[in-house]
Order: C-alpha cells, then sequence, then structure tokens
C-alpha cells in the first residue's frame, strides 16, 4: 500500500509539474500524438518534468518506507475538517445540524482558533464589535459542541484511497468523510528581502498583532506594498487611527492605479486618484520594489526601481492571495486550486471548499472565489454533503465586494480587467437632462465584461444603492442566462430607477 500511495503521489506530480514549469506548452505536445513532430529539445524538456515527477515519487516513497517503521499513535474521526477558516466552521456547523453525536476533528496549522482574514484590519482600528468576529467561536464553542481542535499541526499527507491524514508528530487520523479547507496563501514577493529586514506580510493574525504593536509605539513611518483592494483599506485605516501618534504612510504602488486586474484602465487610476488625496499617505505610482534591506539601528529600506531608496521603520507587504492547495498525496490540483466537482468533491468521501478550491458553475465557469461569502457558503455545502444521503450542487452566486479610496462596489461573475467594458455612469440630478454634462469623476455607475461576441459575463456596480439586492440578483441572472449586451444600451441589463439619481 505503501507503495502503491507513493506511485499516486508521482502521478500526482507528473500532473501538476506542467502547469508550474516554463516548459508546460513542449509538455503538453510531447505527450500528444504530434511527438514525433517536435525537436529533440522539447522532448527533454518534457523529459524533465517527468524525471523531477519521478524522483519526488521515490523521495515520498522512502519517506513514507520510514515512516511505517515508526511507531505511530492512531484515531479515528468521523468527520476531519482540515483548516482554519470560515469555510470549517460553517462546515462544521452544518454537520452538527444532522449529526448531534458525531466526533469532528479540526485541523489547523496556526495557534489560535479559527478566524476570519477579514477582521484583521479590526486590531487597527480597535472597533469592538469587529473584534468578536476575529475569534469567531471560543474554545468553549468547540466542546459543548464536541469538536475537536489541533491547532498548530501541519497535515503531512492525505491518501484518500486508504482514508488516512497523516499528522507531523507520528499521527494517524483515519476518517469517514473529510473537508479540505485550507483557504489561501499570499503570492511570493518579486523583490529581495534582506536578512533581519523589519517587514512584515499582512496575511495572519500574528502579522496584523505585530504591525498593531509598531503603530501603538507612534512616530512611525509605514511603507505599505501593494496594489489590491486591502493595501488601499490598511493605508488609510492607518491613516485616520494612528494620524495623532504622528504616523505616516508611504503607499507604494506599481502601476498607474489600484485594483488593476479588475477595475478597467480609467476606473484604476480614478480610484488611486482619490486614494492619494487621503491625509498622510503619499501614494508612490508607477514604481516597482527592487530590494528590502535593513539600516544599522534597525530601521528599514525600500529601493525602487526609479533608484530612489526610502527609509521607514516597517515595511507591509500586502500580498495577492493564491489557493493553498499545497497538499501531499493523490489529489488533483491546478493553479487554479483543488479541483473540485459542483457539488464539491474530489474523491469519494472527500471535499474541498472555500478558497481553496476551484469548482465549476454553469454560467460562470470553472473559477475559484475569493472571500468571506464564498468561504461560509461553500463551507455549508459541503458540510452538509457530507452527512446527507444526496449530495447538493454548490451553486456560486457569489458576490464580491470592495472598498477603495471611500467608494464602494460590488463584483457578480468575471470582472476582469483584460476584457471589453461598457458603462453607464450617472449624472447629478441637478444635470440630469443636460446631455452635454461631462465629468471625469465616477462616482456612481454600472461597468459590464463582454465577451468578443458581446455577451455580458461579468457586472460591477459602483456605489449602486442597492439594499434589497434586486441589481445583484439581477446582475447574477443576466450572466447565467448568457445576455448580450445591444449596442450601447444597458434596457436588457441591470435596471437604473429613479431612485438611483445622484444628488450633489
Amino acid at each position: 500500500r505503501v507503495f502503491i500511495n507513493a506511485m499516486l503521489a508521482a502521478r500526482a506530480t507528473s500532473r501538476f509539474l506542467p502547469r508550474l514549469s516554463p516548459f508546460r506548452g513542449s509538455l503538453t505536445r510531447e505527450f500528444s500524438s504530434q511527438t514525433r513532430t517536435h525537436s529533440f529539445r522539447s522532448q527533454s524538456k518534457g523529459r524533465w518534468g517527468l524525471g523531477v515527477a519521478v524522483a519526488l515519487g521515490f523521495a515520498a516513497y522512502q519517506s513514507q518506507k520510514q515512516w511505517s517503521g515508526r511507531e505511530v499513535e492512531q484515531e479515528r474521526f468521523p468527520y476531519v475538517l482540515i483548516g482554519t477558516g470560515p469555510a470549517v466552521l460553517s462546515a462544521a456547523e452544518k454537520i452538527r445540524e444532522k449529526d448531534e453525536e458525531g466526533e469532528i476533528l479540526v485541523i489547523g496549522e496556526h495557534k489560535s482558533v479559527p478566524y476570519t482574514r477579514k477582521a484583521l484590519t479590526s486590531l487597527l482600528t480597535g472597533s469592538e464589535d469587529e473584534l468578536l468576529t476575529i475569534d469567531q467561536q471560543p474554545k468553549e464553542w468547540f466542546e459543548q459542541t464536541k469538536i475537536k481542535y489541533y491547532p498548530n499541526v501541519a497535515v503531512w499527507n492525505i491518501d484518500p484511497v486508504s482514508k488516512i491524514v497523516h499528522l507531523e508528530g507520528n499521527k494517524a487520523i483515519t476518517y469517514e468523510k473529510c473537508l479540505i479547507a485550507t483557504g489561501s496563501v499570499p503570492s511570493a514577493p518579486k523583490f529581495d528581502i534582506e536578512d533581519g529586514a523589519p517587514i512584515v506580510s499582512f496575511h495572519t493574525l500574528a502579522e496584523a498583532e505585530k504591525l498593531k504593536s509598531v503603530l501603538d509605539e507612534g512616530n512611525k513611518k509605514i511603507a505599505i506594498i501593494g496594489s489590491n483592494s486591502w493595501s488601499c483599506t490598511l493605508a488609510s485605516i492607518i491613516s485616520a487611527k494612528y494620524r495623532k501618534k504622528n504616523v505616516t504612510v508611504e503607499h507604494i504602488v506599481s502601476g498607474n492605479g489600484v485594483l488593476a486586474d479588475i477595475l478597467p484602465p480609467y476606473l484604476s487610476e480614478y480610484a488611486l486618484k482619490r486614494h492619494a488625496t487621503r491625509k498622510s499617505v503619499n501614494v508612490i505610482k508607477n514604481c516597482d520594489v527592487v530590494s528590502v534591506g535593513t539600516t544599522e539601528d534597525g530601521k528599514g529600506t525600500v529601493e525602487l526601481d526609479n533608484g530612489d531608496l526610502l527609509e521607514v521603520d516597517q515595511i507591509v507587504y500586502v500580498p495577492d492571495l493564491l489557493p493553498n492547495s499545497a497538499l501531499p498525496g493523490p489529489i488533483e490540483v491546478d493553479t487554479t486550486g483543488i479541483i473540485a466537482n459542483r457539488e464539491l468533491q474530489i474523491a469519494t468521501d472527500c471535499y474541498a471548499a472555500g478558497e481553496a478550491a476551484s469548482h465549476y458553475d454553469p454560467g460562470y465557469g470553472r473559477r475559484t472565489l475569493l472571500g468571506e461569502n464564498n468561504e461560509i457558503l461553500s463551507g455549508q455545502v459541503a458540510g452538509g454533503n457530507m452527512v446527507a444521503e444526496r449530495n447538493s450542487v454548490y451553486r456560486a452566486d457569489i458576490v464580491e465586494e470592495y472598498k477603495v479610496a471611500g467608494n464602494k462596489f460590488s463584483v457578480v461573475g468575471t470582472c476582469n480587467s483584460s476584457l471589453r467594458t461598457a458603462s453607464a455612469w450617472l449624472r447629478p440630478l441637478s444635470a440630469w437632462e443636460d446631455e452635454s454634462y461631462e465629468s471625469d469623476e465616477y462616482k456612481r455607475g454600472i461597468v459590464y465584461y463582454l465577451q468578443g461576441n458581446n455577451r455580458i459575463v461579468g457586472v460591477l456596480l459602483w456605489n449602486m444603492p442597492d439594499e434589497d439586492g434586486q441589481k445583484e440578483d439581477r446582475a447574477i441572472t443576466v450572466i447565467k442566462s448568457n445576455r448580450f449586451y445591444p449596442d450601447d444600451s444597458a434596457k436588457t441589463a441591470v435596471v437604473i430607477t429613479d431612485n438611483d439619481a445622484l444628488v450633489e
């Protein structure tokens, strides 16, 4: 069985490596019927990828062989949930609704009880209401609901065939049903970091607490590196909360705008322009970070590609997020995450949910969703399927919400800045009938993302009032029914009413 597991790992690795290696195209072609038409160079690249897969498989075999010679502590649980985010807790609650007695084990890599990453900023704002969401459930809740929690434990291997999860410390957990909801991981920085440099990645509770301790001291200059909504939110919070403590922010943005992967260029630039008006925030745009270092007195340095060198007290890297799918074992993954079907199943009695899972949904295609809404809803569906006789389909009509520079916007479907867009922007009520009105202020409107045939695949609602969710529901309907955007009219898309008028 150990040998078979090793070979399964080699097979899974060989499938995964072509997606990661720089030889992706060559490998794909080499294993097709057209192999003979390609050069020796292309074939050698293919053998390189396969050779690494075999080597890793053999290493796994040797490691498992060593493992088999040790005394392993074994436990058995009906339900094993791997992860520490909202998906795990919502799944546990769903399981407990249907099965009041079955033992549930939650395995987490963090020391604290599961929390939502969205609430990390509440450590900086000091909002008691938001602080309650960091520890989503107190430790007593785990005891009352008969849920056992193993914190700060790494998963060594997952074997969905034998239904065994190997943990560090010579532990083996046998399960009846398993959920993998390991969330996301920060993308690696593209700049050099000197050892000892005062830099944190704003991604975990421990990193947020470390940043807070620096800010509480006051009289600090903070460098924030990032172009996503989190970086803008963090800069705004620090500016508003710690300005009286003489804390200033240098916000380094690589391009000419923020959220450039979502917003069309003109709106991305507008959002950055608005963000730059924040007090105590100095925006440095069109600059890439070359390296991060440290001075003799312990301060940090940030070298930019324009030759400038910034000296600051603390550096905060706010990364883009990637699915945390780097789990050992014969589990199918690709760059979008752990491959799951519409029922969030990845193998017999094994499921994936949250930001780590990639699933298919008609109307949207295969996608990986980030954010707390997806974590909670997918966790509920996966947890329900773990106790149900018949699985339910995950209908991921998820609306992602963002805040940047005082603007709130909702994203439905595929909103990618590489797509062509058409938009409708509202004039102020005072100029409602003035057809000659022009302005470079984008205060309220709707952006449609179109494929080549003008089919609407995404809708962005920018500062649009939608308390009852009618516009979001309409956007979902428009996308899933394959509607087309006719000429320059928005009549068949999201309806704008008199109540949406912009009063100035």
